[in-house]
């Protein structure tokens, strides 16, 4: 349920975007569908290469202990849906002292930054939604997302006022596509990075 909460909420998202690249939330609904079908057709038979590796119906050797804890194949939205579950199922009591207190704490402040960037009519430099990303995404994803907003930033900064330029289309009308291609780009490279580790360097050991 919020996994698909969560996706409705990216399609609304993806709205203004997609007004910037000139598309109408029709055509982003066809992308979206033809999205879905393209990624089950390559990611289901990536997923049984990975971790069936030919064991027939069953799951390979190790493969619950892979999608909790291995380090080899990371699952970390799965494992932040997973905390979800928890607290669902044993509720807020059944948590150790510092998840209560860490939870509380997280709570408090998101309201607090929401409220005073309502009070200060969008002004309030801190957003919440960035502060819980940088808790939940592994370090090297944060650092890269600080680096990236900052040369943005800076490059908004100069290019703010030459409209019509090459520098203001290219670095402050097209920071979405190109930050969009950016990330669809790392993910791609991860998946051929992996794939390289379980069946090519394997040979060489």
């Amino acid at each position: 349920t919020a996994s698909v909460a969560g996706n409705a909420a990216n399609l609304l998202s993806d709205i203004k975007p997609g007004y910037m690249l000139g598309a109408k939330p029709r055509q982003q609904a066809v992308g979206h569908v033809i999205g879905i079908i393209a990624g089950a057709l390559a990611s289901t038979p990536l997923f049984y290469v990975l971790f069936f590796k030919g064991q027939g119906a069953g799951p390979a050797p190790g493969l619950q202990k892979t999608m909790s804890a291995d380090p080899q194949f990371t699952f970390p939205a799965a494992l932040q849906w997973k905390g979800v579950a928890d607290i669902i199922a044993k509720g807020f009591k059944g948590m150790t002292p510092s998840i209560q207190i860490s939870l509380t704490i997280a709570a408090v402040a998101a309201i607090t930054f929401e409220v005073l960037k309502i009070r200060s009519k969008g002004k309030f430099p801190i957003s919440s939604v960035g502060i819980g990303l940088g808790v939940v995404l592994p370090p090297d994803a944060t650092i890269a997302m600080f680096l990236g907003s900052l040369f943005f930033f800076g490059m908004h900064r100069v290019y703010e006022k030459s409209k019509g330029s090459v520098g203001h289309t290219l670095w402050v009308l097209s920071q979405e596509p190109i930050c969009a291609g950016i990330i669809a780009g790392a993910a791609l490279t991860g998946i051929g990075d992996k794939l390289i580790d379980v069946f090519v360097l394997p040979k060489f050991q």
